[in-house]
């Protein structure tokens, strides 16, 4: 029983140290946004932060973004990782004004303990790309105008429109004012909430009558090359090309009416000075300075509007070659090529290596085989020698029988010695053999 009390009070007790130690805790909550400064609805606003310690999983952190007037403009709830990060994207909206915005997040450990809150600020500024179009009277675009926007009287831009009488700027979305001055003389347009384009007509008469001149400075990527046309040049247009360059390298011009083309693939610093001669009384004409590369795919065009008999244009070019991207074709004829060099070197090997192992030992044995032969040619012969050398012998003996036969008392007699050479061998070896058994026998008897 007293083991069992110990027991249940050591489990209290690490009951109650753990419950201490959980309540003592205490949570830190990050917020912060990307950047510090937001324009227009296009860019959403970033969200981020964390709770530290790391919580376990299974809680949310609560953002709030509230606008100048302090009224809330959105809400999210965001759960945390496993490392206790969160992040979100907030996207501005049309309804939106322009001011600071305050962002609140705020988190629980659970529903009885009390939230973390921490807050961010950013600044927002509602902005939508607008249009400036400066114009002549007649209708024509007028480049090069000074133009001005002001906001409640105070001046917030200051800029000039292209060679095309255009100038794209990003504005707040309510009425603003524009003036654009060219010359001395100066028009003025008001925008708006809703309009994203403003043209203002400026009250100039036509540019001096005579010879205008134009300039251009290019970097060009070959293979490419401009091209100057006229808008549908009138009768009786004429017009002249003069190049010079750097370094004497070759390159292509052509001209026709109303048009000058200049093509290169070459590096090299090239000068273009180009006249356009207009008959009959003065009017606009439209010139199009059209830049190509083939080499890189692109081609841009550049408008220019003249109110004079002549145009002078200058076109200063740095060309380089730019990267060449293979073909198919050629990517084929390099793989073909590729593997055939491969092939090539496979087959020198192999050719290498039968010279220096295969063909000595078959060298070898052809000589062998040679040594081989001229003996079996020595052999076959002294096999034909003995053959015709056994033929003339048996032919002597056939003839040797041929005669005993022929001549019977020879034969008779020659038997008769051989017996009696036979029965004197015997003779004689009997007589041996008695007289070494008589020696045998002495010997034994001493």
């Amino acid at each position: 029983m007293d083991k069992r009390i110990s027991i249940i009070a050591l489990l209290s007790i690490l009951l109650i140290s753990a419950t201490a130690v959980h309540a003592a805790t205490s949570y830190s909550l990050g917020v912060s946004t990307r950047y510090a400064d937001y324009s227009g609805t296009s860019t959403p606003i970033a969200i981020f932060g964390s709770v530290i310690p790391a919580p376990a999983s299974g809680t949310n952190v609560s953002i709030y973004i509230y606008n100048p007037a302090g009224s809330a403009v959105y809400h999210s709830t965001v759960p945390l990782n496993s490392k206790g990060a969160y992040n979100v994207s907030a996207q501005p909206q049309s309804t939106w004004a322009t001011g600071t915005y305050l962002v609140k997040a705020e988190w629980a450990l659970n529903s009885t303990t009390a939230p973390v809150v921490n807050t961010a600020n950013f600044d927002f500024t509602f902005s939508v790309p607008w249009t400036i179009q400066s114009l002549y009277t007649n209708g024509v675009p007028a480049p090069g105008a000074a133009i001005t926007i002001f906001q409640n009287g105070v001046k917030v831009f200051t800029g000039q429109t292209n060679s095309s009488g255009l100038l794209t700027v990003p504005l707040p979305d309510y009425p603003i004012n524009v003036s654009a001055t060219l010359n001395t003389y100066t028009g003025t347009a008001t925008a708006s909430s809703n309009s994203q384009i403003i043209t203002v007509v400026i009250p100039q008469p036509a540019p001096p009558y005579g010879t205008q001149s134009l300039s251009l400075t290019s970097t060009l990527i070959t293979p490419g090359g401009f091209i100057i046309a006229v808008q549908n040049p009138p009768g009786g247009t004429t017009q002249t090309v003069r190049v010079t360059q750097t370094y004497n390298l070759p390159y292509s011009v052509n001209v026709e009416t109303g048009l000058v083309s200049f093509s290169t693939n070459q590096t090299n610093f090239y000068t273009l000075n180009i006249t356009f001669s207009f008959p009959g009384p003065a009017e606009w004409h439209q010139i199009t300075i059209t830049e190509y590369s083939q080499s890189m795919g692109e081609k841009i065009a550049i408008p220019e509007y003249t109110f004079s008999k002549n145009v002078m244009l200058m076109i200063n070019i740095e060309s380089i070659i730019g990267p060449h991207y293979p073909t198919a074709q050629e990517i084929a004829s390099a793989l073909t090529a590729n593997e055939s060099a491969l092939l090539q070197k496979f087959t020198n090997a192999v050719t290498s290596n039968v010279t220096k192992t295969v063909v000595p030992p078959i060298d070898s044995l052809n000589g062998q085989d040679t040594e081989l032969t001229q003996s079996v040619k020595q052999l076959s012969s002294a096999i034909q020698s003995l053959s015709s050398y056994m033929t003339t012998f048996q032919g002597n003996i056939s003839q040797t029988i041929n005669y005993w036969e022929t001549n019977e008392w020879t034969t008779v007699a020659v038997i008769a010695v051989i017996v009696i050479a036979l029965i004197v061998a015997f003779w004689h070896s009997m007589e041996e053999r008695k007289a070494d058994e008589i020696i045998i026998d002495e010997a034994k008897k001493q």
